[in-house]
């Protein structure tokens, strides 16, 4: 008799760990596959901010650009500006309103 109650205790022990081993394997399954979609999403983020990256640099060349030839309108503008300037200071150049 208490081979029997030894046997049918151990069996629903077996069973238990067996149930709680196949929910492991379940919950490592579900992990895995989460694992596998976090890493895509890096994947897709990193390729993201590479575009971003190539963007970005784009934009300071088009913009260092911009500043080049904005510049040389101020000087090209300041400089007519500075000779009628002078010009009127010296009497070479005279205003006539009408």
């Amino acid at each position: 008799m208490a081979v029997r109650y030894l046997t049918k205790d151990l069996k629903l022990e077996i069973d238990e760990h067996s149930r709680e081993i196949g929910n492991l394997k379940t919950q490592e399954a579900v992990q895995d596959l989460r694992i596998e979609r976090n890493c895509k999403g890096v994947k897709r983020l990193s390729s993201a901010m590479d575009t971003v990256e190539t963007a970005l640099l784009k934009i300071e060349i088009s913009n260092a650009q911009t500043n080049k030839i904005a510049s040389w309108a101020i000087g090209i503008i300041t400089t007519i500006l500075v000779a009628v300037l002078i010009g009127l200071v010296t009497g070479q150049a005279t205003l006539q309103f009408k």
